[in-house]
């Protein structure tokens, strides 16, 4: 009998561990992080945060979230972690490597390049009087943004196109949500006197085609989540393209993230405010936030 209980409580773990509700009990929002971070799991790593996480929490081996996100090639959940304050140059125990060194031993001009952005910026940040701060948005970047405005309000509208594009692909991912919302507002009132339009990427279909290739085949969240971060791959490659955001939200919504859905629903929205679905996306987001009540 009491080998039959230790056997019924294993198996009941193991069961725990595959309903999100029931792992919830369980869960170490720490651990959460970590594999999330290694997954590139962007909702994983969320959600571990919002549960309070230490962003620099260290496994067994002294890795925190950020360099096993290096060490993975994981960039789409680097500036999520070190917004939310992931050191860049604490040391793991065995190798006595941080996530800069990793990137350097890895050779990805991305990855160096996302954080050595984000230390440039930080860097300016902390150096600035409080009453001058901007966070994560430097000298540079405020005179390159102020030019475009300025290259729109001539009406060299393809001028203007070019320069925010170029502060979106440099440094959208590091600034605030506020100044990240202005940017992309003025690439979508730019792109309606720019014809043709940049050439879009094959890499953007490609994001798209592998994320739809991961919902048609999902079987768990973590499908899901690999969708998630191809859509938001998509999204960042062609800012003025709806299908990102209206995937995006979907997804969202599968893994009952209600606030990220909402978010994606509205983007859809001022990206194309007079679309067929318009009606139909404005209702969706009321359902949503009804739903987010809950949660």
């Amino acid at each position: 009998m009491r080998r039959l209980l230790v056997i019924a409580l294993f198996l009941g773990v193991l069961g725990c561990g595959l309903g999100e509700s029931c792992r919830s009990a369980w869960a170490d929002p720490n651990e959460d992080l970590l594999l999330a971070a290694s997954s590139g799991d962007v909702s994983g790593v969320k959600a571990a945060l919002r549960a309070g996480a230490n962003v620099n929490a260290r496994d067994n081996g002294g890795n925190t979230a950020l360099i096993r996100a290096v060490m993975t090639g994981n960039t789409i959940v680097i500036p999520l972690l070190l917004k939310a304050g992931a050191d860049v140059y604490v040391k793991n125990d065995f190798y006595h490597y941080s996530a800069r060194d990793y990137a350097s031993k890895s050779g990805s001009s991305e990855i160096i390049s996302l954080l050595d952005h984000w230390t440039a910026f930080h860097s300016l940040n902390t150096n600035m009087s409080d009453s001058a701060k901007t966070p994560l948005v430097d000298s540079s970047m405020v005179k390159e943004f102020d030019k475009a405005k300025l290259e729109e309000r001539k009406g060299h509208y393809r001028n203007a196109m070019n320069a925010y594009l170029s502060l979106w692909s440099s440094s959208h991912a590091f600034l605030p949500s506020n100044v990240q919302k202005d940017l992309l507002h003025h690439i979508l009132s730019t792109r309606q006197h720019v014809h043709p339009l940049p050439p879009t990427p094959e890499a953007f279909r490609k994001e798209m085609v592998m994320g739809l290739a991961d919902i048609r085949d999902a079987h768990n969240q973590n499908a899901y989540r690999r969708a998630l971060s191809h859509f938001q791959n998509a999204s960042q490659l062609v800012p003025w393209a709806p299908q990102p955001y209206e995937a995006i939200g979907h997804v969202e919504e599968a893994l009952q993230n209600y606030p990220e859905a909402i978010e994606a629903l509205k983007m859809l929205l001022e990206i194309n405010p007079n679309g067929p679905s318009a009606r139909s996306t404005r209702d969706h987001i009321y359902e949503l936030e009804e739903k987010s009540k809950g949660y």
